[in-house]
């Protein structure tokens, strides 16, 4: 879709969004939610522009999110206020997808923390960009992590922490990762699972510039198997107003 540009995460330029938005890791990038998450808003907004600024690193730690240090924090500030400027006069912050948390599911004081972490982390963020009321939308963890692999013993820690973050941030809405599969590896998302993830995403951010949801933590499978006005992984022009999505987590590669 020519409607649909995402900001190089090598060249710091717009160009037309395709598979894959991340190039954190070359050798593993492919398929995530963003494209998916853009495809659906253009269905849902037909005159409108998308565009994405990819900030996901692959297998990052909440911590190197965190706003006083975190190197992720900083380069997703520098990357989205330089994508903005690019993106011309009027353009504004208009939302923040995020997936984040596989990463800190191995010990019990990090996945007790990761909640309030990840909070200030997103709180900290729309300050910084000067958006203090964007919406978020926050994608779960996959069902499918094995929780007898000592990496992911804590999962359900993480990913009921994830679940609750509506309840404290303002503008924020929760979606699920039930029942979407894994490329065999019970770690990454396959591809059509991105894609589904995608949809998901992006019907939680249109019901939130809609008014009819806020807040909510919400599974929005059903909803998401209709295909339209639904998505998730990075940010989007709609009338001179910019989305993005900052997934400290980008998983999934081509199937």
């Amino acid at each position: 879709d020519p409607r649909i540009w995402s900001f190089s995460q090598t060249i710091d330029t717009w160009e037309p969004a395709t598979h894959p938005l991340h190039t954190d890791k070359p050798e593993k990038a492919g398929v995530g939610p963003g494209l998916a998450f853009a495809q659906a808003l253009a269905r849902a907004l037909p005159e409108q522009q998308i565009m994405l600024v990819p900030c996901a690193w692959g297998g990052s730690p909440i911590a190197s999110w965190a706003a006083r240090d975190g190197h992720l924090f900083a380069e997703a500030v520098r990357r989205s206020s330089l994508a903005l400027e690019q993106a011309g006069q009027g353009a504004v912050l208009a939302g923040i997808l995020w997936h984040q948390g596989e990463s800190d599911c191995g010990e019990p004081d990090l996945a007790t923390a990761h909640a309030r972490a990840t909070l200030h982390t997103l709180a900290q963020l729309r300050m910084s960009l000067k958006a203090p009321q964007a919406p978020v939308v926050v994608g779960g963890l996959g069902d499918f992590l094995d929780k007898e692999d000592r990496r992911f013993a804590f999962a359900d820690v993480v990913k009921a922490g994830l679940a609750q973050l509506p309840s404290e941030l303002p503008s924020s809405s929760f979606v699920t990762a039930s029942g979407l599969g894994h490329r065999g590896d019970q770690l990454h998302f396959n591809a059509p699972s991105q894609n589904e993830f995608g949809k998901r995403y992006a019907r939680a951010w249109l019901e939130m510039r809609s008014g009819t949801a806020s807040n909510t933590s919400v599974d929005h499978a059903a909803a998401a198997d209709a295909g339209d006005g639904v998505g998730g992984a990075c940010s989007a022009h709609v009338e001179g107003v910019m989305e993005m999505d900052m997934c400290g987590e980008r998983e999934g590669v081509l199937d």
